[in-house]
């Protein structure tokens, strides 16, 4: 009899160690799984300049305690923290929304829209096609299809107009990772390539099409052309005169140094840009978007990743409406917001997207630039 209570009592013990090791595995899984179905990265310093997660805040950040939020209220509230630039409590929000109901698709759109506006766009992609793995209806798969095919198109449209090659290279070697054999993504990253005169990383590119495609010859003649074709410049003494006697307007340059500025017009809004022959795009820095941002009339189109004089930076494109240059009117002209501090006291870069629309000529002595409109 002892030994038979003396057995039960080893059996009662194994299995309340049993139980305790369960109790704790399971807890640890459980915060694995919630992880796991975070997917929100930290925010990427930018524009918005993001505020600290106020915990004190609770009611907008949860509902009332030992109430019952419905999921249609629940997105609603994110979307509140969202338009009111809470961008952290919209990230704690989500994560808690996720783990409870990972899959529901407000939520998920509710997800894209903030990784719109706080990491890169390529991030908002790959995030559309992680929603096509997931069990929707196929009405659902359509709608995120058709939103990812549209970002794309129009992302590689907008960069392309920038001709902010750095950029559309940034965006699109993730997605032609994700998707090698996506034709269009390949023709993108290796236009972006070709642009940058780097033939290596286009031609290796443009080796995931079938041999017998067209683009391969098509970017082997435009491309080897580029490379041996002379670049001109406006400032070599054969052309000054022809560009000083021909120009069809002057403007004032500010001198700072080595370098000059010149005025821009976005609206009623001056500018002074620091021209800049060695920028693709221009830019305007963050100190002086956020002065005047209440004022413009533009689009957000998305934050990207560029080259700037200090390496690898992040920064949002915006397009203007119009911007006056001199006389000139230009249409949907889009420019970068730098995020970095300026330490010179211009409010931007006034790049080659922009000057290459026109043969110029500086002249120093007189601190003025002639322009003509190419046609």
């Amino acid at each position: 009899m002892t030994g038979i209570r003396w057995l039960v009592g080893i059996a009662l013990t194994v299995s309340l160690m049993m139980n305790a090791y369960l109790l704790i595995r399971l807890d640890y899984l459980s915060d694995t799984a919630r992880q796991s179905l975070s997917r929100l990265p930290s925010a990427l310093p930018s524009e918005n300049h993001e505020p600290p997660l106020q915990l004190t805040n609770v009611q907008d950040v949860k509902p009332a305690a030992g109430s019952v939020e419905r999921p249609g209220d629940k997105a609603a509230r994110i979307a509140r923290l969202i338009d009111n630039k809470r961008y952290a409590d919209a990230r704690y929000s989500l994560r808690e929304a996720l783990n409870a109901a990972p899959h529901r698709v407000s939520l998920l759109y509710l997800e894209a829209r903030l990784l719109r506006l706080t990491a890169p766009l390529s991030d908002v992609v790959l995030h559309y096609y992680d929603m096509l793995d997931m069990p929707l209806t196929v009405a659902e798969h359509k709608q995120v299809e058709q939103r990812l095919q549209t970002l794309v198109k129009e992302t590689v449209t907008s960069l392309k107009q920038a001709k902010s090659w750095t950029a559309l290279a940034m965006f699109m070697e993730p997605l032609y990772q994700y998707a090698p054999g996506n034709r269009a993504y390949t023709l993108a990253l290796a236009t972006a390539y070709g642009e940058q005169q780097n033939i290596t990383l286009m031609q290796t590119t443009l080796a995931a099409l079938p041999v017998d495609d067209p683009a391969h010859r098509q970017f082997s003649t435009a491309y080897a052309r580029s490379v041996v074709a002379p670049t001109g410049d406006v400032t070599q003494p054969d052309s000054v005169s022809t560009v000083v006697d021909n120009s069809d307007a002057t403007i004032s340059l500010l001198r700072k140094g080595t370098h000059f500025e010149a005025p821009v017009f976005i609206g009623d809004i001056q500018l002074s840009l620091l021209l800049d022959t060695g920028a693709t795009q221009s830019a305007v820095f963050a100190a002086s978007f956020e002065k005047i941002r209440t004022h413009l009339s533009y689009r957000f189109i998305g934050n990207f990743t560029i080259a700037t004089a200090s390496g690898s930076s992040q920064a949002a494109l915006i397009e203007v409406d119009e911007l006056q240059f001199g006389p000139y009117v230009l249409p949907d002209v889009k420019m970068f917001v730098l995020p970095e501090a300026a330490k010179n006291e211009s409010d931007g870069l006034l790049g080659m997207n922009i000057l290459g629309q026109f043969t110029f000529f500086i002249d120093q002595s007189l601190n003025t630039l002639y322009l003509k409109k190419d046609q």
